[in-house]
């Protein structure tokens, strides 16, 4: 009497097992193999031995396709698809806007880039709802506030100085500046321009490191 793992159907069926269960893991491949040879050899020890019993058996087991989807559900499960990676484009967006509106000229052209770099932000999936709050906060006001400086910009230099003067009774002339800006003004607007530029690059640089997206990922984007 043949053994039943040495059996010309046993072992045609147990080639295409071992074909097909070369992608799960080695010990995933070798511990179905294992079951499906003992089943056979719990067959022969109940005397199921002859051509159309074997048969029987490979019939009930299935083809050796099934058996490996049955024995990998959770590996095909735990293989999800990564999200879009959209947080790149979204804070080169939001900053090239910032940068167009600054050059006046460019001002519709920042305002449809501001749009998509602001949608981009709201259909990240790898940013937390802080860290896509935080980046519509810091760094999708870059294109409004730049278009206030441009503005303010404007008005300032168009409010130019008057010197306006006045005869006496006595005949004395008395000129006097009204208008203008003050001197310390440019000052204070260049050092609040340079502090929000910083924010800017700190907090983008963290939220782009929150997604391994430039240097390791931070546990957090707690500012110091």
């Amino acid at each position: 009497m043949m053994a039943n793992t040495t059996h010309p159907l046993v072992m045609e069926y147990l080639a295409q097992l071992e074909q097909a269960a070369t992608r799960l893991s080695p010990e995933d491949a070798r511990e179905l193999l294992a079951d499906i040879e003992e089943h056979f050899d719990a067959a022969e020890r109940d005397g199921q031995t002859s051509d159309a019993q074997i048969r029987t058996i490979i019939d009930r087991l299935g083809t050796p396709e099934s058996l490996v989807n049955a024995a990998a559900p959770a590996t095909a499960a735990a293989v999800t698809p990564d999200p879009p990676r959209r947080e790149v484009p979204a804070v080169a967006l939001l900053l090239a806007a910032e940068i167009l509106a600054l050059t006046v000229l460019f001002l519709p052209i920042g305002v449809v880039v501001w749009i998509v770099g602001l949608i981009m932000v709201a259909l990240s999936r790898r940013w937390s709802s802080a860290q896509r709050s935080r980046a519509f906060l810091v760094l999708g006001s870059g294109f409004p506030v730049a278009s206030l400086a441009v503005v303010g910009a404007s008005l300032a230099v168009f409010q130019t100085s008057r010197e306006e003067c006045a005869t006496s009774p006595a005949g004395e002339t008395t000129c006097t500046v009204t208008g203008g800006v003050a001197p310390w003004l440019p000052w204070v607007v260049a050092m609040l321009a340079v502090g929000y530029a910083v924010l800017q690059i700190v907090v983008a640089r963290r939220l782009l490191a929150a997604v391994g997206e430039h240097g390791a990922k931070p546990r957090g984007l707690r500012m110091r």
